[in-house]
């Protein structure tokens, strides 16, 4: 498989505005899509992304681009890993099926959480990595400020009840205010790998439906770590 190429065909509402206004609406609505892409085939396969375009699709999906459009890498720059073809589009013909099944709900809920997911990938400052990150957990799984149903869904995803998750996330959860308020200025490796493993494993669940061995032995660490009481300090 040398690329996957998606195209996203904009709404009535959004034909009629600018270029970038339509660019923006497009990455927002593909951004589960890619999102699942990316913790399906991890960043080998969308490690570069070649282009983003607007233009025109025909019925046979033949399109074609507006000269307008930015280029935004290289392709010969990417470490790039091989994936056989048949097995890498039932993968992906799976991804979108599954998407196509969501309510409006549970959809508008992973649009939110992919676009801070991958506006914590492209986060250089720790601190707003990690507000990015908590985002979300905050888009797949709360409706307000209780962080409760956090910590019951993260506990079952541990697979054992002796994982002290209440504490792990409840400590996530304090630190994401103290960064918010200005109360914290900085975070530690440890911090930013504890709550991009739990957001991770949160948004693997929902975009897949199943965690991986390697994610769900992520989350564990990640909860022993931020359930120690120096995780704070």
């Amino acid at each position: 498989m040398n690329y996957v190429e998606i195209l996203y065909v904009l709404n009535d509402d959004v034909a009629s505005k600018d270029h970038y206004g339509k660019l923006s609406a497009a990455q927002a609505a593909v951004a589960p899509l890619l999102a699942s892409l990316d913790l399906t085939f991890g960043a080998r396969l969308l490690g570069v992304r070649i282009t983003e375009e607007i233009g025109e699709v025909f019925d046979d999906w033949h399109w074609n681009r507006r000269l307008d459009g930015p280029t935004v890498a290289l392709e010969a720059q990417a470490d790039l890993a091989f994936i056989e073809a048949q097995a890498g589009l039932g993968q992906i013909r799976a991804i979108f099926e599954a998407n196509a099944g969501r309510s409006l709900e549970h959809r508008s809920r992973l649009r939110i959480a992919s676009q801070w997911y991958w506006r914590a990938d492209a986060e250089t400052d720790p601190v707003q990595k990690f507000i990015a990150f908590w985002l979300v957990i905050e888009a797949l799984e709360m409706d307000g400020p209780n962080i409760a149903p956090v910590k019951q869904v993260v506990q079952s995803l541990t697979g054992d009840d002796s994982v002290p998750v209440a504490a792990a996330i409840g400590r996530l959860h304090g630190l994401r205010s103290r960064l918010v308020h200005g109360k914290q200025d900085a975070v530690s490796s440890v911090q930013l790998g504890a709550v991009e493993a739990v957001s991770l494993a949160l948004l693997e669940r929902h975009l897949l439906g199943v965690l991986t061995d390697d994610r769900k032995s992520a989350l564990r660490q990640a909860v022993q770590d931020a359930s120690s009481a120096i995780f704070s300090g």
